[in-house]
């Protein structure tokens, strides 16, 4: 009895600190300072890009205290985000004195990058393979993507986009390879229809729509028409009005196969909808 009541004890003990560790989690840059002073104390004003700032120390600290690749590099995105909007603040200050407070700011943030960079020298994440690459300059990591993509172990959708990009300069037909590949991957939330001409810079939100765009053109430029056309039209499905589908139509000559076309359209549209696409073999 008293073992049974011993028991019941140490699980409910266990069970406090779990959901204490739960409150207790670290979400935002105070969080980050509450715990531990050394995440904060380079950094001694954050009046100006506050939403930068809170995300470089919160994944900060996540990544010294857990050491994993995806705080890695969350807090390698993060240093480049919050120096992007730094140094328009840096533009736009009057006061010497303020421009150099930035500049030891921004250095202070440089040396974070450089420990996460040290940190993930014998990385295998595909994100911080790409980020390195593209950072850097990396031809180790270059290579070490590329041999992951041969084997199909990069799965990430805007690394991939990425590879296509690359592909796309010199080898045509892989880079359609790898823009099929995308389209099922993306969540089918993220298929969404939109209500604003896209943004030309590429991001998770438009991703669909720059895929979309780059097979579509990959394709009329092969003169494979019938092809371009159904891409095109699904892109008019999503209401993109950055694409001209008159071109391509003036391309096919049938009536017959603008209907056929047309279906296969719908078909692939609703599929991406609704999360049931599944990449060419």
């Amino acid at each position: 009895m008293d073992m049974t009541n011993e028991y019941i004890k140490i699980s409910l003990t266990a069970l406090l600190f779990s959901l204490v560790a739960c409150t207790n989690e670290v979400k935002t840059a105070d969080d980050a300072c509450a715990r531990s002073n050394k995440y904060c104390e380079f950094i001694t004003e954050k009046a100006r890009c506050n939403i930068e700032y809170d995300t470089l120390i919160t994944n900060y600290y996540k990544s010294q205290e857990d050491a994993s690749n995806k705080h890695y590099y969350e807090t390698l995105v993060a240093t480049d985000n919050y120096l992007t909007c730094s140094g328009f603040e840096v533009l736009r200050e009057v006061k010497l004195e303020k421009v150099m407070l930035r500049k030891k700011i921004n250095d202070n943030v440089k040396v974070i990058q450089s420990k996460i960079i040290s940190q993930t020298k014998q990385t295998d994440d595909q994100h911080i393979l790409y980020w390195r690459w593209a950072n850097l300059g990396e031809e180790y990591s270059q290579n070490k993507l590329l041999k992951m993509d041969d084997n199909n172990r990069v799965t990430a959708p805007y690394t991939l986009y990425m590879l296509a990009q690359y592909y796309a300069k010199y080898n045509q037909g892989k880079a359609l390879r790898i823009l099929n590949r995308i389209l099922p991957l993306i969540p089918k939330d993220n298929h969404k229809v939109l209500k604003s001409p896209v943004s030309t810079s590429v991001s998770i939100e438009n991703l669909h729509i720059n895929t979309l765009r780059d097979i579509a053109a990959i394709h009329y430029r092969i003169k494979n028409y019938d092809s371009a056309y159904v891409y095109t039209h699904i892109l008019t499905r999503f209401n993109d009005t950055g694409v001209n589908i008159d071109l391509i139509k003036s391309k096919i000559n049938s009536n017959k196969t603008i209907s056929k076309l047309d279906a296969l359209s719908l078909a692939k549209f609703q599929r991406l909808q609704n999360g049931t696409d599944t990449h060419p073999k």
